[in-house]
Order: structure tokens, then C-alpha cells, then sequence
């Protein structure tokens, strides 16, 4: 499927180009929510998260948007998609309590 082969190829871009790995998850974001694909919301939670941690590497968003301003716009989108805002929020919570375990083993 074409998910996996897109999402390998972001992988791959995290280092080298991470604006390019950001504007392909935002389109497997926007495949599985236009879709309503719900047996794929917990990868799609994971790689909204994996934009907002990829923001942070990007200085230039030359003429695309923030991930703020992206992540303002999907949940105006789509905001009825209860289930998948609740996946949302318990994969970005078990990312910050990963960072936080990082940080305090000093790694």
C-alpha cells in the first residue's frame, strides 16, 4: 500500500531534508483523515506528532505552513473526528513523557 512506502520515505528524510519528510506525512495525514480511515489513525497520530518534533529542525518554511498553522487548520477540518484527536493526544502525551525520561537519564 501506498501508505507504508510514503512513510518509509519520510523516515528516511528526517535527517537530510526535514521539511520534504513533514509535507509527506502531512499527505498521509490528509489520505486517512479526508478518507476517514480509522484503522489507520493511530499511524496518522504518530506522524503528527513526528511533524511537530521535524518543526523544530525546519528555519525555513519557505511557502508552506507552520506545523501550528497546519495543525490550526486540520483541526478546524476536521474537529468531529473525535476518535482520532483522542489518539492524537495520548501519542503526543507518550511522546513528551518519552522526552522527559531522556532528559532526566541525560541522554
Amino acid at each position: 500500500m501506498k501508505f507504508y512506502a510514503l512513510n518509509s520515505v519520510a523516515a528516511l528524510l528526517h535527517v537530510i531534508e526535514p521539511i520534504s519528510a513533514t509535507l509527506i506525512y502531512r499527505q498521509l495525514i490528509a489520505l486517512v483523515l479526508d478518507e476517514t480511515k480509522f484503522k489507520y489513525y493511530d499511524y496518522t497520530a504518530q506522524d503528527l506528532v513526528t511533524g511537530r518534533i521535524l518543526d523544530s529542525k525546519i528555519s525555513n518554511w519557505r511557502v508552506s505552513k507552520s506545523h501550528e498553522e497546519y495543525l490550526e487548520m486540520i483541526e478546524k477540518k476536521h474537529k468531529i473526528k473525535i476518535k482520532f484527536w483522542s489518539e492524537y493526544k495520548s501519542t503526543l502525551q507518550n511522546q513528551v513523557a518519552k522526552a522527559a525520561k531522556i532528559a532526566r537519564s541525560g541522554l
